[in-house]
Protein backbone atom coordinates (compact mmCIF):
# COMPACT_ATOMS: atom_id res chain seq x y z
CA UNK A 1 0.00 0.00 0.00
CA UNK A 2 1.54 3.26 -1.06
CA UNK A 3 1.78 6.19 1.30
CA UNK A 4 -0.30 9.36 1.04
CA UNK A 5 2.16 12.29 1.00
CA UNK A 6 0.00 15.37 1.32
CA UNK A 7 -1.67 14.41 4.57
CA UNK A 8 1.05 12.30 6.14
CA UNK A 9 2.39 14.89 8.57
CA UNK A 10 -1.13 15.52 9.84
CA UNK A 11 -1.17 11.98 11.24
CA UNK A 12 0.18 13.21 14.54
CA UNK A 13 -1.56 12.72 17.83
CA UNK A 14 -1.42 16.49 18.20
CA UNK A 15 -4.41 16.82 15.89
CA UNK A 16 -6.76 14.20 17.30
CA UNK A 17 -8.27 16.64 19.80
CA UNK A 18 -10.74 19.47 19.21
CA UNK A 19 -8.00 21.95 20.12
CA UNK A 20 -5.63 20.24 17.68
CA UNK A 21 -8.19 20.48 14.89
CA UNK A 22 -8.55 24.21 15.54
CA UNK A 23 -4.77 24.56 15.36
CA UNK A 24 -4.58 22.61 12.11
CA UNK A 25 -7.41 24.66 10.59
CA UNK A 26 -5.44 27.77 11.45
CA UNK A 27 -2.27 26.40 9.86
CA UNK A 28 -4.08 25.56 6.63
CA UNK A 29 -5.88 28.89 6.49
CA UNK A 30 -2.64 30.77 7.11
CA UNK A 31 -1.05 29.38 3.96
CA UNK A 32 -4.25 29.43 1.92
CA UNK A 33 -4.61 25.67 1.49
CA UNK A 34 -7.58 24.78 3.68
CA UNK A 35 -10.27 24.80 0.98
CA UNK A 36 -8.15 22.70 -1.39
CA UNK A 37 -7.35 20.15 1.31
CA UNK A 38 -10.97 19.85 2.51
CA UNK A 39 -12.25 19.50 -1.05
CA UNK A 40 -9.61 16.95 -1.98
CA UNK A 41 -10.39 14.80 1.06
CA UNK A 42 -14.09 14.84 0.21
CA UNK A 43 -13.39 13.68 -3.35
CA UNK A 44 -10.92 10.99 -2.36
CA UNK A 45 -13.25 9.48 0.23
CA UNK A 46 -16.51 9.54 -1.76
CA UNK A 47 -16.19 5.89 -2.83
CA UNK A 48 -15.27 4.82 0.69
CA UNK A 49 -18.43 6.47 2.03
CA UNK A 50 -20.46 4.52 -0.50
CA UNK A 51 -18.77 1.30 0.62
CA UNK A 52 -19.39 2.13 4.28
CA UNK A 53 -23.13 2.23 3.64
CA UNK A 54 -23.25 -0.82 1.36
CA UNK A 55 -25.10 -3.93 2.50
CA UNK A 56 -23.25 -6.17 0.03
CA UNK A 57 -19.63 -5.62 1.00
CA UNK A 58 -17.01 -8.31 0.51
CA UNK A 59 -13.90 -8.48 2.68
CA UNK A 60 -11.85 -7.31 -0.30
CA UNK A 61 -14.16 -4.33 -0.83
CA UNK A 62 -13.77 -3.34 2.79
CA UNK A 63 -10.01 -3.80 2.81
CA UNK A 64 -9.67 -1.71 -0.36
CA UNK A 65 -11.30 1.31 1.28
CA UNK A 66 -10.39 0.79 4.92
CA UNK A 67 -7.37 3.03 5.17
CA UNK A 68 -9.46 6.01 4.03
CA UNK A 69 -10.88 6.16 7.56
CA UNK A 70 -7.77 8.25 8.15
CA UNK A 71 -8.89 10.97 5.74
CA UNK A 72 -12.52 10.79 6.87
CA UNK A 73 -11.56 11.01 10.53
CA UNK A 74 -9.33 13.99 9.88
CA UNK A 75 -11.93 15.72 7.73
CA UNK A 76 -14.53 15.23 10.47
CA UNK A 77 -12.14 16.83 12.96
CA UNK A 78 -11.62 19.76 10.61
CA UNK A 79 -15.22 20.36 9.47
CA UNK A 80 -17.54 18.56 11.88
CA UNK A 81 -19.19 16.79 8.92
CA UNK A 82 -21.03 13.84 10.51
CA UNK A 83 -21.13 11.93 7.22
CA UNK A 84 -17.36 11.52 7.54
CA UNK A 85 -17.70 10.37 11.12
CA UNK A 86 -20.45 7.87 10.32
CA UNK A 87 -18.59 6.38 7.35
CA UNK A 88 -15.32 6.06 9.29
CA UNK A 89 -17.11 4.26 12.11
CA UNK A 90 -18.94 1.90 9.76
CA UNK A 91 -15.80 0.96 7.86
CA UNK A 92 -13.90 0.29 11.08
CA UNK A 93 -16.70 -1.91 12.39
CA UNK A 94 -16.94 -3.77 9.08
CA UNK A 95 -13.18 -4.19 9.00
CA UNK A 96 -13.10 -5.62 12.50
CA UNK A 97 -15.44 -8.38 11.32
CA UNK A 98 -14.00 -9.10 7.87
CA UNK A 99 -10.24 -8.38 7.77
CA UNK A 100 -7.72 -10.51 9.63
CA UNK A 101 -4.02 -9.81 10.38
CA UNK A 102 -1.25 -11.21 8.20
CA UNK A 103 1.80 -10.00 10.10
CA UNK A 104 4.01 -8.89 7.21
CA UNK A 105 4.65 -5.12 7.54
CA UNK A 106 5.20 -4.75 3.79
CA UNK A 107 1.62 -5.85 3.19
CA UNK A 108 0.11 -4.01 6.15
CA UNK A 109 1.59 -0.49 6.08
CA UNK A 110 -1.96 0.78 5.56
CA UNK A 111 -2.66 -0.20 9.18
CA UNK A 112 -0.96 3.04 10.18
CA UNK A 113 -3.71 5.01 8.49
CA UNK A 114 -6.40 2.71 9.86
CA UNK A 115 -5.13 3.17 13.42
CA UNK A 116 -4.93 6.95 13.05
CA UNK A 117 -8.48 6.97 11.67
CA UNK A 118 -9.65 5.09 14.75
CA UNK A 119 -7.63 7.46 16.90
CA UNK A 120 -9.59 10.40 15.49
CA UNK A 121 -13.08 8.96 16.03
CA UNK A 122 -12.86 6.42 18.86
CA UNK A 123 -14.54 8.69 21.39
CA UNK A 124 -17.67 8.58 19.23
CA UNK A 125 -18.07 4.80 19.52
CA UNK A 126 -20.24 3.08 22.10
CA UNK A 127 -18.29 1.14 24.70
CA UNK A 128 -19.12 -2.15 22.98
CA UNK A 129 -18.08 -0.83 19.56
CA UNK A 130 -14.86 0.58 20.96
CA UNK A 131 -14.01 -2.77 22.57
CA UNK A 132 -14.71 -4.56 19.29
CA UNK A 133 -12.44 -2.34 17.19
CA UNK A 134 -9.75 -2.09 19.88
CA UNK A 135 -9.59 -5.88 20.17
CA UNK A 136 -9.25 -6.13 16.39
CA UNK A 137 -6.42 -3.58 16.23
CA UNK A 138 -4.69 -5.30 19.14
CA UNK A 139 -4.66 -8.54 17.13
CA UNK A 140 -2.72 -6.73 14.38
CA UNK A 141 -0.31 -5.35 16.97
CA UNK A 142 0.37 -8.82 18.36
CA UNK A 143 0.82 -10.30 14.89
CA UNK A 144 3.35 -7.60 13.99
CA UNK A 145 5.11 -8.18 17.28
CA UNK A 146 5.29 -11.89 16.51
CA UNK A 147 6.78 -11.13 13.09
CA UNK A 148 9.31 -8.73 14.57
CA UNK A 149 10.58 -11.24 17.13
CA UNK A 150 10.68 -14.36 15.03
CA UNK A 151 9.96 -14.16 11.34
CA UNK A 152 12.40 -13.72 8.48
CA UNK A 153 11.65 -12.56 4.96
CA UNK A 154 13.28 -14.77 2.35
CA UNK A 155 16.93 -15.37 3.20
CA UNK A 156 17.48 -12.13 5.08
CA UNK A 157 19.23 -12.46 8.41
CA UNK A 158 18.11 -11.16 11.77
CA UNK A 159 20.17 -8.04 11.07
CA UNK A 160 17.05 -6.78 9.34
CA UNK A 161 15.84 -5.95 12.86
CA UNK A 162 17.51 -2.60 12.18
CA UNK A 163 16.12 -2.18 8.66
CA UNK A 164 13.27 -0.14 7.22
CA UNK A 165 11.07 -3.26 7.18
CA UNK A 166 11.31 -3.65 10.93
CA UNK A 167 10.93 0.11 11.23
CA UNK A 168 7.59 -0.13 9.49
CA UNK A 169 6.51 -2.99 11.72
CA UNK A 170 7.33 -0.80 14.71
CA UNK A 171 5.56 2.17 13.11
CA UNK A 172 2.42 0.03 12.82
CA UNK A 173 2.77 -1.16 16.40
CA UNK A 174 3.53 2.30 17.79
CA UNK A 175 0.56 3.89 16.02
CA UNK A 176 -1.82 1.17 17.21
CA UNK A 177 -0.45 1.45 20.75
CA UNK A 178 -0.96 5.21 20.72
CA UNK A 179 -4.48 4.86 19.31
CA UNK A 180 -5.47 2.32 21.96
CA UNK A 181 -3.70 4.23 24.76
CA UNK A 182 -2.91 1.06 26.71
CA UNK A 183 0.03 1.39 29.07
CA UNK A 184 1.29 -2.15 28.57
CA UNK A 185 1.41 -1.77 24.79
CA UNK A 186 3.00 1.67 25.10
CA UNK A 187 5.86 0.38 27.27
CA UNK A 188 6.28 -2.68 25.10
CA UNK A 189 6.69 -0.79 21.84
CA UNK A 190 8.96 1.86 23.38
CA UNK A 191 11.32 -0.92 24.48
CA UNK A 192 11.32 -2.53 21.02
CA UNK A 193 11.89 0.83 19.33
CA UNK A 194 14.98 1.30 21.51
CA UNK A 195 16.50 -1.93 20.22
CA UNK A 196 15.66 -1.03 16.62
CA UNK A 197 17.14 2.46 16.91
CA UNK A 198 20.31 1.08 18.50
CA UNK A 199 21.48 -0.21 15.13
CA UNK A 200 19.70 2.21 12.86
CA UNK A 201 21.60 5.50 12.53
CA UNK A 202 24.90 6.39 10.86
CA UNK A 203 27.19 9.20 11.91
CA UNK A 204 26.10 11.37 8.98
CA UNK A 205 22.37 10.99 9.81
CA UNK A 206 21.73 8.32 7.18
CA UNK A 207 20.17 5.00 8.14
CA UNK A 208 21.05 1.31 8.24
CA UNK A 209 19.53 0.62 4.82
CA UNK A 210 21.71 3.26 3.18
CA UNK A 211 24.78 1.30 4.28
CA UNK A 212 23.35 -1.97 3.03
CA UNK A 213 21.61 -0.81 -0.15
CA UNK A 214 23.30 2.50 -1.05
CA UNK A 215 20.02 4.03 -2.20
CA UNK A 216 18.32 7.27 -1.23
CA UNK A 217 15.07 5.55 -2.19
CA UNK A 218 15.40 3.57 1.00
CA UNK A 219 16.23 6.62 3.08
CA UNK A 220 12.94 8.20 1.97
CA UNK A 221 10.99 5.03 2.65
CA UNK A 222 12.66 4.68 6.02
CA UNK A 223 11.98 8.29 6.99
CA UNK A 224 8.21 7.97 6.67
CA UNK A 225 8.20 5.02 9.07
CA UNK A 226 10.47 6.82 11.52
CA UNK A 227 8.21 9.84 11.55
CA UNK A 228 5.23 7.70 12.50
CA UNK A 229 7.25 6.18 15.32
CA UNK A 230 8.34 9.62 16.50
CA UNK A 231 4.84 11.08 16.46
CA UNK A 232 3.28 8.08 18.19
CA UNK A 233 5.88 7.89 20.95
CA UNK A 234 5.73 11.65 21.48
CA UNK A 235 1.97 11.38 21.92
CA UNK A 236 2.29 8.47 24.35
CA UNK A 237 4.88 10.08 26.60
CA UNK A 238 4.65 13.84 26.13
CA UNK A 239 8.38 13.83 25.28
CA UNK A 240 10.07 14.91 22.06
CA UNK A 241 10.84 11.77 20.10
CA UNK A 242 11.48 13.56 16.80
CA UNK A 243 14.74 15.13 17.92
CA UNK A 244 15.60 12.68 20.72
CA UNK A 245 19.09 11.25 20.53
CA UNK A 246 18.40 7.53 20.60
CA UNK A 247 21.94 6.64 21.66
CA UNK A 248 21.23 8.02 25.12
CA UNK A 249 17.61 6.89 25.11
CA UNK A 250 18.13 3.20 24.47
CA UNK A 251 20.28 2.44 27.50
CA UNK A 252 17.69 3.91 29.85
CA UNK A 253 14.93 1.70 28.46
CA UNK A 254 16.49 -1.62 27.49
CA UNK A 255 17.92 -3.44 30.48
CA UNK A 256 19.91 -6.63 30.74
CA UNK A 257 21.30 -6.40 27.20
CA UNK A 258 24.93 -6.72 26.19
CA UNK A 259 25.98 -3.19 25.16
CA UNK A 260 28.46 -4.49 22.57
CA UNK A 261 25.74 -6.32 20.67
CA UNK A 262 22.62 -4.22 21.21
CA UNK A 263 23.76 -0.63 21.46
CA UNK A 264 25.44 -0.57 18.05
CA UNK A 265 24.64 3.09 17.43
CA UNK A 266 26.30 4.52 20.55
CA UNK A 267 29.66 5.03 18.83
CA UNK A 268 28.23 5.80 15.42
CA UNK A 269 28.56 9.54 15.62
CA UNK A 270 27.27 12.81 17.04
CA UNK A 271 23.56 12.37 16.35
CA UNK A 272 20.92 9.68 16.04
CA UNK A 273 17.65 11.49 15.47
CA UNK A 274 14.64 11.32 13.18
CA UNK A 275 15.03 14.96 12.23
CA UNK A 276 18.65 14.19 11.37
CA UNK A 277 17.53 11.70 8.74
CA UNK A 278 15.27 14.35 7.22
CA UNK A 279 18.17 16.79 7.07
CA UNK A 280 20.43 14.15 5.49
CA UNK A 281 17.91 13.64 2.70
CA UNK A 282 17.28 17.36 2.24
CA UNK A 283 20.98 17.92 1.48
CA UNK A 284 20.54 15.78 -1.65
CA UNK A 285 17.16 17.25 -2.55
CA UNK A 286 18.49 20.80 -2.42
CA UNK A 287 21.81 20.01 -4.11
CA UNK A 288 24.22 20.54 -1.22
CA UNK A 289 25.51 17.01 -1.81
CA UNK A 290 26.52 15.68 -5.23
CA UNK A 291 24.24 13.49 -7.34
CA UNK A 292 23.87 9.95 -6.05
CA UNK A 293 23.79 6.80 -8.17
CA UNK A 294 21.21 4.44 -6.70
CA UNK A 295 22.34 1.00 -5.48
CA UNK A 296 25.84 1.50 -6.96
CA UNK A 297 27.50 -0.14 -3.93
CA UNK A 298 24.63 -2.29 -2.73
CA UNK A 299 25.21 -5.49 -0.83
CA UNK A 300 22.17 -7.10 -2.43
CA UNK A 301 22.36 -9.02 -5.70
CA UNK A 302 18.68 -8.28 -6.24
CA UNK A 303 19.37 -4.56 -6.40
CA UNK A 304 21.71 -5.10 -9.36
CA UNK A 305 18.75 -6.30 -11.43
CA UNK A 306 16.62 -3.22 -10.74
CA UNK A 307 15.70 -0.77 -13.49
CA UNK A 308 17.20 2.11 -11.49
CA UNK A 309 20.48 0.33 -10.69
CA UNK A 310 23.27 2.94 -10.88
CA UNK A 311 20.89 5.56 -12.22
CA UNK A 312 21.15 9.05 -10.78
CA UNK A 313 18.61 9.63 -8.00
CA UNK A 314 16.11 12.37 -8.76
CA UNK A 315 13.87 13.84 -6.04
CA UNK A 316 10.81 13.85 -8.29
CA UNK A 317 7.90 12.32 -6.42
CA UNK A 318 10.19 11.64 -3.48
CA UNK A 319 10.44 15.36 -2.82
CA UNK A 320 6.85 15.18 -1.72
CA UNK A 321 7.78 12.73 1.02
CA UNK A 322 9.41 15.65 2.81
CA UNK A 323 5.90 16.84 3.60
CA UNK A 324 6.07 14.14 6.23
CA UNK A 325 8.54 16.15 8.25
CA UNK A 326 7.48 19.73 7.60
CA UNK A 327 5.46 19.99 10.80
CA UNK A 328 8.40 18.62 12.77
CA UNK A 329 10.66 21.24 11.26
CA UNK A 330 8.21 23.97 12.19
CA UNK A 331 8.14 22.79 15.79
CA UNK A 332 11.65 21.53 16.45
CA UNK A 333 13.93 23.48 14.11
CA UNK A 334 12.78 27.10 14.44
CA UNK A 335 15.93 28.55 12.90
CA UNK A 336 14.95 27.20 9.48
CA UNK A 337 11.27 26.45 10.04
CA UNK A 338 9.85 29.32 8.02
CA UNK A 339 11.55 28.57 4.71
CA UNK A 340 11.25 24.82 5.02
CA UNK A 341 7.70 24.68 6.30
CA UNK A 342 6.18 27.22 3.94
CA UNK A 343 8.23 26.17 0.94
CA UNK A 344 7.41 22.51 1.33
CA UNK A 345 3.69 22.85 2.01
CA UNK A 346 3.23 25.27 -0.89
CA UNK A 347 5.06 22.87 -3.18
CA UNK A 348 3.01 19.92 -2.02
CA UNK A 349 -0.43 21.50 -2.15
CA UNK A 350 0.34 23.25 -5.42
CA UNK A 351 0.96 19.84 -6.99
CA UNK A 352 -1.56 17.79 -5.02
CA UNK A 353 -3.14 16.14 -8.07
CA UNK A 354 0.10 14.45 -9.08
CA UNK A 355 0.91 13.71 -5.48
CA UNK A 356 -2.00 11.46 -4.61
CA UNK A 357 -3.74 10.55 -7.85
CA UNK A 358 -1.72 7.33 -8.01
CA UNK A 359 -3.23 6.24 -4.72
CA UNK A 360 -6.79 7.52 -4.69
CA UNK A 361 -7.44 8.17 -8.37
CA UNK A 362 -8.18 11.52 -9.97
CA UNK A 363 -10.38 13.54 -7.61
CA UNK A 364 -13.92 14.36 -8.58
Amino acid sequence: MSQSRLFRHYGSGRFVTVEGAVELNGMLEANGTRDAVISAMANWTADAKTEANSTQSTSLDIQTHLEKVYLMGLRWRLTGDDTDLSAAKQLLLKGSEAVQPIGNPLDEKGLIEVAIGYWYVKDQFTQQERQQVASWLRSFYLKQKQWLLGADIGNESRERHYSNISGYSLAIQATIAAALDERELNLDVISDVAVHMSGHFRADNAVYDFDKRDALTYVVFDLTGLIHIGHALSYMTGEDYMSKDYRAYESSVVTGANPTTVYKAIDNGPTATILGVGNFLLDYVEGRKPAHKEFANTGSDYDKTRDDYQKEWEPGEWYKALASIQYAWAKYDPATAGDRYNGTINYIVGDWRDTITSKYGAPG
